[in-house]
């Protein structure tokens, strides 16, 4: 996996990759769509890149924003990464802040050519301004969504855990 700040920043990116590649390694590369393009992802293909994995946590702007940058360059990312006949997925931080639009962020990048999802968890920003919280009907949805969506989303065993506990009311009253 390569990942880590904005890994696209790397100048040895290319020659990097084309040591995985010739290594018989797999490669997985996770970016906030900074630097995207048709032409940038072609190369990290014919490098050798396996699959690129984009940063995106909602489908509206102004929610994405409360705890994450680029979602311009997200958005287009999907769509030169899949042009570029690059393997898409996404990865999406699930809160309460962001749980309501789930469903339509996930059926747009399905839609789109993304071939998987992950949810993950969210972790408190470097400098505390941004703590996202995760009630029981958060919890809930994410296990609804896990079903609607599983061929396509995969859900960090975290949230299995709550939903478990949940169901035996560990953590959700």
């Amino acid at each position: 996996q390569i990942t880590g700040g904005e890994p696209v920043c790397y100048s040895n990116l290319e020659e990097l990759l084309r040591f995985i590649h010739e290594k018989n390694m797999y490669s997985f590369l996770a970016t906030s769509g900074l630097n995207h393009s048709f032409e940038n992802y072609s190369k990290l293909k014919q490098c050798g890149l396996d699959i690129i994995c984009i940063s995106i946590n909602d489908i509206d702007e102004s929610i994405n924003k409360l705890s994450r940058d680029l979602y311009i360059d997200a958005i287009s990312a999907v769509k030169e990464a899949v042009l570029a006949d690059l393997s898409c997925a996404a990865n999406v931080v699930v809160s309460d802040d962001n749980i309501q639009n789930l469903d339509t962020l996930l059926y747009y990048l399905k839609i789109n050519g993304v071939f998987r999802v992950d949810l993950l968890r969210p972790v408190p920003s470097f400098n505390g301004q941004y703590s996202p919280q995760i009630s029981c009907s958060t919890i809930s949805m994410i296990k609804k969504y896990a079903e609607k969506y599983q061929d396509f989303l995969r859900v960090e065993n975290c949230f299995k855990e709550y939903w478990i506990n949940s169901e035996n009311n560990f953590l959700c009253k």
